[in-house]
């Protein structure tokens, strides 16, 4: 009887394999005639891992509530992308492309020089760096992959940061071991039953919750299309690039007409 009470409450998500695989990142194995084939223990792992998103979300909507400025509405944007699968793909994709890539090159470059003198601190800081990129891989796609991907990029910008000269001060490598340990990218995903643990988790060591939203705004402003320095961004520019994209993307959706190209946000 508990379980039809379970299963009757999450119908509509047992019912939505999209959300399941794409949103959750969850493997749902499919019968020959094309259903989904939920055994009892999937069902529980499906359970847990959207309450956990849920979670999250709604931790990260009171969270944009009680704050005022800019920074929280750079976070309603990720919110919004976070609920859609197709968005937060490709936001992850800007993540890669306009923080994490270029990020790691000036660290990396970095990491070059002082290897010229100390080898040994050069190459373990070049396979922190490896290492780091390979941890989003190791994350199941969906929205999960998105917060690893925003975790790394807030680290590769904050130690980007960092020349050759800082980065071997004694500082600087304290700093570089704190955040390029693997160990703070677990901890951080660890910190996902909660928007407000994780972004603490984040913020601290970095220097605070504008550097964590500084860090995302190469990506979030191509994806909203806002151009503004830093983050400071137009409340009023920011509702209407997010209303009339959000609403472009949403209709060709629905009428499944949606264009190859890029839509056009400006």
């Amino acid at each position: 009887m508990e379980q039809w009470r379970e299963y009757v409450a999450y119908k509509e998500v047992f019912e939505n394999t999209d959300y399941i695989t794409k949103t959750l990142g969850i493997v749902v194995p499919i019968a020959e005639d094309g259903s989904a084939l939920i055994s009892e223990e999937l069902r529980d792992q499906i359970i847990s891992e959207h309450l956990l998103l849920e979670g999250f979300l709604d931790s990260m909507k009171k969270w944009v509530q009680t704050k005022a400025g800019e920074v929280p509405n750079l976070f309603k944007s990720i919110y919004k992308i976070i609920k859609d699968s197709e968005l937060a793909e490709d936001f992850s994709e800007l993540i890669m492309k306009n923080v994490i890539n270029p990020a790691a090159e000036k660290i990396r470059a970095a990491a070059e020089f002082i290897k010229k003198g100390t080898e040994q601190v050069g190459q373990a800081m070049l396979s922190a760096i490896d290492k780091a990129v390979r941890f989003i891989d190791s994350i199941p796609a969906g929205w999960k992959s998105l917060v690893a991907s925003m975790t790394v990029a807030v680290v590769f910008k904050k130690m980007a940061g960092y020349t050759g000269d800082k980065l071997v001060s004694k500082a600087g490598r304290k700093v570089f071991a704190e955040l390029m340990d693997f160990d703070f990218f677990k901890q951080a995903m660890q910190k996902v039953a909660s928007f407000d643990s994780w972004l603490k988790h984040l913020a601290g060591p970095i220097g605070g919750v504008m550097i964590v939203a500084n860090a995302l705004a190469p990506a979030t402003k191509e994806f909203l299309a806002v151009v503004a320095e830093g983050i400071a961004l137009n409340e009023k520019a920011t509702s209407k690039a997010q209303q009339r994209y959000f609403g472009v993307l949403k209709k060709c959706k629905e009428e499944g007409d949606c264009p190859d190209k890029e839509i056009e946000r400006k």
